[in-house]
């Protein structure tokens, strides 16, 4: 398994210092998120209209136009947008949303992970800086594994160094198999 750039919410307050952005438990009944995911979470709720490349070119950007068009294509109007908009509010923003326990569920999983598991995160992505140390000190199986940061890209490594990011999971595949 390769993890590039991901998170793994569970709003836990044993994350606290540990991650780039804010988003964990304070003590019992309080939480701490960073802003700029409440303007993300807000935006795609509330915005009269979405498009994927709106997130992607002010992030990844300036990609080209076609490349903007293929990423908006499976969401030609507003009626094939539902799910978009579903995606980021499924975001947990405090340990009683639905989402948090999912993520406690998987972390959970992930820790009984014994194969191969890979970090391949940027240099260049505060919302995910510092979960590739979460996942490699939680998952047995990222014990002794080349892990890397790809320099000089943000959050969507694919589209600003996806050659780079290739060969690193070919090169851990080739390894591991």
């Amino acid at each position: 398994m390769v993890a590039t750039n991901t998170i793994l919410h569970t709003c836990d307050p044993g994350l606290a210092g540990k991650l780039a952005w804010a988003h964990h438990g304070v003590d019992e009944d309080r939480v701490m998120l960073q802003e700029t995911l409440l303007d993300y979470v807000a935006l795609y709720a509330r915005a009269p209209d979405i498009n994927p490349s709106m997130f992607l070119d002010a992030v990844a950007g300036p990609l080209d136009a076609g490349v903007l068009a293929a990423y908006d294509a499976p969401f030609p109007d507003r009626s094939y947008k539902a799910g978009l908009r579903q995606m980021t509010a499924l975001i947990p923003l405090t340990r009683n949303d639905p989402g948090a326990a999912i993520g406690r569920d998987t972390m959970a999983a992930l820790r009984r992970w014994e194969r191969p598991f890979l970090t391949a995160y940027s240099d260049g992505d505060p919302p995910t800086r510092g979960w590739d140390k979460v996942f490699q000190a939680q998952i047995p199986g990222a014990r002794r594994q080349p892990h890397t940061t790809i320099t000089g890209a943000g959050h969507f490594i694919a589209e600003q160094k996806g050659a780079e990011l290739a060969a690193v999971i070919a090169e851990f595949i080739g390894v591991t198999t």
